[in-house]
């Protein structure tokens, strides 16, 4: 998948940097996390301060393979 990323000298991390590339464009208000902002789970619930680890450590005690989505997607607001 990197490859092919390369290949076509895509980002395909670009998502992660979606926030500040929308802050810099003059977007405000931006969504940065999706599910605490609609209220489906608080950041206490998730343990977003652990997150990253506790899903490294799940994929690899399920001897699983992780993979990024190739389709991303954003959305802001500019000021008036």
């Amino acid at each position: 998948m990197k490859a092919g990323f390369e290949y076509a000298h895509a980002d395909m991390f670009v998502g992660m940097r979606f926030p500040m590339l929308f802050e810099r464009a003059g977007f405000r208000d931006v969504t940065k996390d999706l599910i605490v902002n609609s209220g489906v789970a608080t950041e206490e619930e998730i343990g977003l301060d652990t997150l990253e680890q506790r899903l490294g450590e799940a994929i690899m005690s399920a001897n699983a393979v992780f993979s990024l989505p190739t389709v991303i997607g954003g959305w802001g607001r500019r000021p008036e």
